[in-house]
């Protein structure tokens, strides 16, 4: 045990104080949606149908993001949806 005492030592809630000083840095990507891309989808409606975890409902919650700033609506029913997106694991 002594050739590896750090695996056997506590946390020590100081040392973690002072690893949590430290920014975090936030990085931001600009999308830019092609203008053409938005005089196609102007009317075009999208249905996500989710299958799964809480994950895959937050991966379907990015996916209606990136379609509407696409230039697509949320349609409420699927027979409505231009583009339909059958979202699982």
């Amino acid at each position: 045990m002594k050739a590896c005492p750090k695996y056997f030592e506590r946390p020590s809630l100081e040392e973690a104080a002072k690893r949590s000083q430290k920014p975090i840095p936030i990085i931001r990507t600009e999308l830019k949606i092609d203008p053409n891309l938005l005089d196609y989808t102007k009317d075009k409606k999208y249905f996500i149908q989710t299958f799964g975890c809480q994950a895959n409902e937050r991966d379907g919650e990015f996916l209606a993001g990136l379609l509407e700033l696409c230039g697509y609506q949320k349609a409420k029913l699927r027979e409505e949806a231009d583009i339909i997106l059958l979202n699982t694991c």
